[in-house]
């Protein structure tokens, strides 16, 4: 089991803070015992100058409870002193824990700003690999059948019109495959028809470019009451991030599952966005697949997750492969 000391400082932490109260407590409970002596004493000391010629035995009384509340009022003095020797202490550790912590927090932050930017890179490979295998090798066919269309305008007219023609069509199709990358760097429905829109529109964009995939869905919508984050772009940040992660995940399972079949489902529980995709593919080892970056998606996919505070499981097998994201609301 892994041991957080980040965790285990704030639970003492805790502990030390709920001391300190617990000795604040008993100081005032002593206090309000000594105020209490001190009135109760100015009030005999009055009874007893009203009745200074009182019998003898109705004195002495008199001076025996002056007697015993003296001395219960010292000893709550003398414990009072001993609390407040036990706050110092406790003051002391605290700050102690203060430093602490915030040094763990400040390395765990620069920690998470390296993942943020080895992220970004590695983002950025993702891009250029899906621009080089495909719109750069389709330009650079593109630019031969020019090329060969214009050797032929001379001497066959008709050949040459249909090397035109199939030079339309290839860029017809290199201006969607342009769209579909511009459009998963920053889905432009998400900002006006919400998130399970964006999802829909993403399934249905799958189903037509893989049309040999069946794609099964349930999908629960997400908007801004769902978060416990006070502005609207730290939630569209956080909605953004989540269907990313939904994208690499369904995008892995077409490319490298060899399965015919995904069932996604996102739904809300325990204050959570918990996100399902199976495929009935061929399973695969993923553990070898990260250390040889084969797959960077699901590298990627899992810093997101860490970052969002979330968690992932990956259960695969020969008969296909089951991916699990939680993600809490904050």
């Amino acid at each position: 089991m892994e041991i957080d000391e980040l965790e285990i400082l704030k639970n003492i932490y805790n502990n030390t803070l709920q001391l300190k109260e617990d000795e604040c407590k008993a100081i005032k409970y002593n206090s309000d015992r000594i105020d209490a002596i001190d009135a109760f004493l100015l009030s005999v000391k009055d009874e007893m100058d009203i009745k200074i010629f009182s019998p003898r035995r109705e004195e002495d009384i008199y001076k025996e409870k002056i007697i015993q509340f003296e001395q219960e009022k010292a000893s709550l003095k003398k414990k009072n002193e001993e609390h407040y020797k036990k706050i110092n202490l406790l003051n002391n550790h605290i700050q102690q824990l203060d430093i602490l912590i915030d040094n763990i927090d400040e390395k765990r932050n620069n920690s998470k700003i390296y993942d943020i930017l080895d992220m970004q890179e590695k983002e950025r490979q993702r891009i250029a690999n899906d621009l080089h295998d495909s719109t750069i090798q389709n330009l650079t066919h593109l630019i031969h059948t020019i090329e060969l269309g214009s050797m032929y305008i001379d001497k066959d007219i008709i050949r040459a019109k249909l090397e035109l023609e199939t030079c339309i069509k290839n860029l017809k199709s290199i201006i969607d495959e342009m769209r579909q990358i511009i459009f998963n760097l920053r889905p432009m429905s998400f900002d006006d028809l919400g998130f399970k829109h964006c999802i829909e529109n993403f399934i249905y964009n799958m189903r037509t470019q893989y049309v040999n995939f069946e794609i099964e869905y349930d999908v629960c919508d997400l908007d801004n009451e769902d978060f416990n984050i006070e502005n609207n772009s730290g939630v569209n940040l956080f909605i953004v991030t989540i269907y990313r992660l939904i994208q690499e995940s369904v995008m892995n399972a077409i490319k490298h599952s060899k399965g015919k079949k995904i069932i996604l489902i996102i739904e809300k529980k325990n204050n959570k966005c918990v996100i399902h995709i199976k495929d009935d593919g061929e399973g695969y080892n993923f553990d070898d697949d990260e250390k040889s970056n084969n797959h960077f998606g699901l590298i990627i996919m899992k810093e997101r997750i860490s970052l969002l505070n979330g968690k992932v499981s990956i259960n695969t097998d020969e008969n296909g492969t089951e991916v699990i994201i939680e993600i809490p609301f904050k």
